[in-house]
């Protein structure tokens, strides 16, 4: 899995991303069309900064977007839009629910048909197989990343609207995350938090509400959670961890560990629901 760790970077793609749709909309001489562009791109943004607290869609708010802006864009201007819908095909590539999956295959098809004017006859069938061909595709990749993270166990969903990832998840990011702090510089740390008397759901949400967009957090049994957090340096990361232990119920416990090399993850959990004290500081220097 993939993920970027500093939220400078981080942001900057995103408006890499949107300010050339911004300066093809403040150029473009149709109105409707224009501000299409211009409100995809500012939602582009700030869904992008935005810190979800309640509910996250996983996966599903990028290809929802992307979806809605070429939708809007070939129905109101589709001579000069025209190329855009061969984006379709990545739109659909992207892994989303499959709810958002069949709904962008529909609206793939009625902006074809929107547009077929546009083409000759003999166009028009030519470019509808080739972009049923992409389509078909796209929705295969889409499917079988899928199935391929579910049969792996990638993705705990046992708390709804939550975006958790297992235990085997964890096992495999733990030594990648060690490395790359190790190889930046920056402050690594590894939550456990273990509920007693609290709802998992509502630790979950909590967790999540403290992590950053780039990082993780993972749902290991009915009754231990963990995160990743990643921090510019060892000052960020114990105000971070502050805030946290700040937050959490009584009818918890927490072990906040730095990520140096050789950190025992077993070994760490075995010791949550023995230590003598609610919240457990592991700090070490790497």
């Amino acid at each position: 899995m993939e993920r970027k760790f500093k939220e400078g970077p981080y942001r900057l793609v995103v408006w890499l991303t949107a300010l050339p749709i911004l300066a093809l909309a403040l150029f473009w001489r149709g109105d409707s069309a224009a501000l299409v562009l211009i409100v995809g791109a500012l939602l582009l943004v700030i869904v992008t900064h935005a810190r979800p607290g309640g509910i996250r869609l996983a996966n599903a708010w990028l290809p929802a977007l992307l979806a809605l802006v070429l939708t809007l864009t070939l129905k109101l201007d589709p001579q000069h839009f025209l190329l855009w819908l061969w984006a379709w095909a990545a739109v659909l590539a992207l892994p989303q629910p499959l709810w958002l999956l069949a709904l962008n295959a529909v609206l793939a098809t009625l902006t074809y048909f929107n547009s077929r004017d546009a083409f000759s006859l003999e166009q028009g069938v030519l470019a509808g197989l080739l972009l049923a061909t992409l389509g078909l595709l796209a929705i295969a990749r889409s499917l079988s990343l899928q199935a391929n993270w579910r049969s792996q166990h990638h993705y705990a969903d046992r708390i709804p609207d939550a975006m958790l990832w297992s235990r085997y998840q964890l096992e495999h990011d733990l030594p990648e995350e060690i490395a790359r702090c190790q190889r930046e510089k920056t402050h690594g740390m590894l939550v456990l938090l273990r509920c007693k008397k609290v709802r998992p759901s509502s630790l979950a949400r909590l967790l999540i509400d403290h992590s950053r967009g780039y990082e993780s957090c993972y749902l290991l049994d009915r009754q231990v959670l963990a995160a990743l957090l990643i921090s510019r340096d060892v000052t960020e990361g114990r105000q971070r961890r502050d805030a946290l232990k700040a937050m959490l119920p009584s009818a918890s416990q927490a072990r906040f560990v730095t990520l140096v090399p050789g950190l025992d993850l077993a070994g760490q959990l075995r010791a949550l629901p023995r230590q003598s004290r609610p919240l457990i500081v592991l700090e070490e220097s790497p």
